[in-house]
């Protein structure tokens, strides 16, 4: 290729000479590439294959020199401020060639071309002083030249220049003015103005101008409708920059939205990276035995309704009884949860004073030699009394029957219950919500302990989705799937019951986590 030696700057320029719109602006590198690629296929001699195009192009306010001539007593100066395509005066068939747009010397006013191609030579120009990197989009108008088109239409700057945007305001008003924000950058615009129906408010729009005639169009008129960039901000699109997954705004957080495209994380992988500081494994680490903590907590979801994220990073501190995998999900959920939430210090003097309370008593499963006696001793006096009510037959159910293991007679007992509560006429007479999850509960054991694995695991699911924090609720669900060989399932139910049984009863706390970290298997349950 012609070298630098006898070229004069005033060669290439014709009546297209540079403006200052072109300072700022870079071919795209792609672009560039493209056009090497083709000038190798035409002009071989000139362009041969073992010539690479430069693999980058100097940026802007970037010093350079060479020598007229080679002679080094002829010392020449120029700096970068942008390049573009430009057809050559002598080129023979109209070909558009890469030009740096320079000012030669630097203190000059005019501004002038060099060949981009060949100031990349061995013996083309040297850098003095290379100027900083731009980032984004270097084809857009540099903010020099967005400055002074905003200038032209009457507006000024309102504050200081801020992440890369230049922010304007209507200068031909005081009221509500006409405010521009350009990320110059992105090609992005923000308009606030006052639109006829729904006031004076903002319209964002991404990828809004690509030139100096579609930025201006929008100074002329902000109302304009450019026809790029106009979305629906709850479908918009981004990749996560941890695990490189397209998703849609909702699947992240306000804070990592803002960090803009290429920074930000979505929620999972947040909640992921949280899970070494997760507030809920710091309370559940130090326990006895060694329990994959980690793993337990993957297999819950958040309790925020019309939330499916996993690993929940919060629990409510009251009641230890409901999980969320953000703060913003515990906000949202706060009115719903505070009808029902009870300090779980209450629940657990409660659960100390009155073994016999319906709500808070954990059966036969872990109660005490003392509450057993009185409880089978209320059972039989019922019995005895000719007492049908619901909660006399429960009370036979459990502390009779089941305590004698007569599984049959208990299971038969707790069919009649639900036969005549499903016949009552009198909504009085009819199990409450707390006595359904009880004969639930007994149908379940009975039917596990007849080697009805599925009625079990069907009924005790029942008991579950009523009431999954009571006490050993989840237990014979667990059993059953593991005698039917499903290990999987098994460990699942035991991690619920872990996290979710009753926050109030230590014992039955210290039951279930020594139960899940026996073993990966839960035959000694």
């Amino acid at each position: 290729m012609m070298g630098f030696s006898g070229l004069c700057i005033g060669e290439v320029i014709d009546n297209d000479d540079p403006t200052p719109e072109d300072i700022g602006r870079f071919i795209p590198q792609s672009k560039l590439q493209t056009w090497w690629a083709y000038m190798q296929r035409r002009y071989p001699q000139i362009f041969p294959a073992s010539d690479p195009c430069p693999d980058r192009q100097w940026p802007k306010d970037t010093k350079i020199r060479t020598y007229f001539d080679g002679d080094r007593s002829k010392e020449m100066n120029a700096i970068i401020l942008g390049s573009k395509m430009k057809v050559e005066q002598y080129s023979p068939t109209g070909e558009e060639y890469p030009m740096y747009v320079v000012r030669c010397p630097p203190g000059s006013s005019e501004l002038s071309y060099i060949h981009l191609t060949e100031a990349h030579e061995e013996d083309g120009w040297e850098v003095v002083e290379e100027g900083p990197t731009r980032r984004g989009n270097t084809s857009l108008p540099s903010p020099e030249v967005i400055k002074i088109i905003a200038l032209e239409y009457n507006y000024e700057e309102r504050r200081d220049e801020a992440s890369s945007t230049l922010f304007f305001k209507d200068t031909s008003t005081t009221h509500n003015p006409t405010l521009i924000n350009v990320f110059y950058t992105t090609g992005g615009i923000m308009t606030k103005l006052s639109h006829p129906r729904s006031g004076y408010n903002q319209l964002w729009r991404t990828n809004a101008f690509d030139s100096v005639a579609s930025l201006a169009a929008i100074f002329e008129n902000p109302r304009v409708h450019t026809g790029k960039g106009y979305r629906n901000a709850g479908n918009a699109v981004r990749g996560c920059v941890n695990c490189g997954e397209e998703k849609k705004r909702c699947e992240f957080s306000n804070n990592q939205w803002r960090k803009g495209q290429g920074e930000s994380k979505c929620t999972s992988c947040v909640q992921s990276q949280r899970q070494g500081r997760n507030p809920i494994l710091s309370s559940l680490r130090g326990e006895p035995n060694e329990i994959e903590w980690e793993s337990i907590i993957d297999s819950i979801i958040c309790d925020a309704e019309g939330c499916c994220n996993t690993s929940p990073a919060f629990r409510c501190e009251k009641c230890c009884m409901v999980y969320y995998c953000s703060e913003a999900c515990r906000r949202r959920h706060q009115r719903e949860h505070s009808q029902e939430c009870m300090d779980v210090n209450v629940m657990r003097s409660r659960c100390q004073m009155s073994g016999s309370d319906p709500n808070l008593r954990s059966g036969l499963c872990n109660a005490s030699p003392s509450t057993l006696s009185q409880m089978r001793g209320r059972a039989m006096a019922t019995q005895l009394s000719g007492n049908r009510s619901v909660d006399s037959l429960l009370l036979q159910a459990e502390y009779i029957h089941q305590a004698d293991k007569n599984w049959e007679e208990a299971l038969e007992l707790y069919h009649s219950i639900m036969m005549a509560s499903y016949e009552m006429e009198d909504h009085r007479d009819m199990a409450t919500p707390s006595q359904w999850r009880q004969i639930y509960m007994g149908f379940s054991r009975c039917c596990f302990a007849l080697a009805m694995y599925d009625k079990c695991i069907s009924a005790g699911s029942a008991a579950v989705e009523m009431n999954r924090h009571f006490p050993q609720v989840h237990r014979f669900v667990a059993l059953a799937h593991d005698k039917k060989g499903d290990d999987a399932e098994a460990r699942k139910m035991m991690k619920h019951a872990v996290l979710y049984e009753a926050p109030w009863c230590d014992e039955t706390a210290k039951v279930n986590k020594n139960l899940l970290a026996v073993s990966t298997s839960i035959d000694s349950i």
